[in-house]
């Protein structure tokens, strides 16, 4: 099917669609308990107290330690709740996921 409109991808973003069409598609209505569901969502994440957790690293520090930090930290200032657990050393190593993977399976 050739492009609807130009574009830079190798596939047709537009599903066939003309770019006029595309532009006058409206967002769906709410569902009827979508304001309650998220304030409910909210509510939950706030009552959850936070456990930050001060932790030596050892001499082989994770170079992904201060991105999971950030990611939290959004998550967190997000109202998402979520726990970051750290491990001595490099966590994002084949060894370090066979340990983790049992805890979350």
């Amino acid at each position: 099917m050739p492009p609807t409109f130009p574009h830079p991808f190798s596939f047709d973003p537009g599903y066939g669609y003309e770019l006029d069409g595309l532009l006058a598609v409206t967002a769906p209505e709410a569902p009827p308990d979508f304001v309650d569901f998220w304030r409910a969502r909210y509510e939950n994440a706030l009552s959850l107290p936070p456990r930050p957790r001060l932790t030596e690293l050892a001499v082989t520090e994770d170079p992904f330690r201060e991105d999971n930090h950030h990611v939290s930290r959004t998550l967190w200032n997000k109202s998402i709740a979520n726990g970051l657990h750290e491990w001595d050393g490099r966590a994002h190593e084949g060894y370090s996921w066979r340990r983790m993977a049992p805890l979350y399976l």
